[in-house]
């Protein structure tokens, strides 16, 4: 735009628009902020899913999956993060009864294959129980080969706080390694169990 002599600059506009983004900016700290400041958890780390099947199916994979990442950390950062999956009146027996790495494993890879969820027949909307297929491979601290199993997995989930939650520790109920020698079983596992990522 042409300026002509003994015309001021127009600094309102730079004042306005540099108004405008410290507001926006302002604003954007005070959400990020606000749940830490208030002394609320922020579940930055908690899973995903609604009450329905699907969300309590995506909640079950993501927390025992979850559960069994911390395999890999210190019993203290392990302590922390259990915080965010196991409810309160549980965090401490779970923390307690956690099975960490055993001495010759150096990293514990895990992914849930399949879940089996439950409702349960007098807490419907807010407890559930159920199994899941976990597959684990072990990488060892001599550089032997690693090792992979197959676990069939029990845990029990509440619904608390908007959100689901661990009722206690994810326990390893059945080995089901497929033997190394002949056909791997093609029947699957029956009613009830549904592949990650399946409907």
């Amino acid at each position: 735009m042409p300026r002509y002599s003994g015309q001021q600059v127009r600094r309102w506009l730079f004042i306005a628009a540099a108004g405008i983004v410290a507001v926006v900016a302002g604003l954007g700290a005070g959400w990020m902020l606000a749940p830490r400041a208030s002394g609320s958890a922020t579940h930055e780390t908690s899973c995903p899913g609604g009450r329905d099947d699907d969300g309590r199916r995506a909640a079950a994979v993501c927390l025992v999956a979850s559960y069994f990442s911390l395999e890999n950390v210190s019993p203290a950062a392990r302590g922390a993060r259990l915080a965010d999956l196991v409810l309160p009146a549980e965090l401490a027996a779970t923390r307690t009864s956690y099975q960490a790495l055993p001495a010759n494993v150096s990293t514990e890879y895990s992914a849930v294959a399949a879940t089996n969820v439950v409702r349960s027949q007098t807490q419907p909307d807010t407890d559930a129980s159920g199994q899941a297929w976990v597959a684990f491979v072990d990488s060892y601290k001599d550089g032997s080969l690693p090792l992979a199993q197959w676990w069939i997995t029990t845990f029990s989930l509440r619904w608390q706080d908007s959100r689901w939650w661990l009722d206690g520790g994810v326990g390893m109920q059945v080995n089901a390694t497929p033997p190394s020698t002949g056909a791997a079983p093609r029947t699957g596992f029956g009613p009830g169990w549904v592949a990650v990522g399946g409907a």
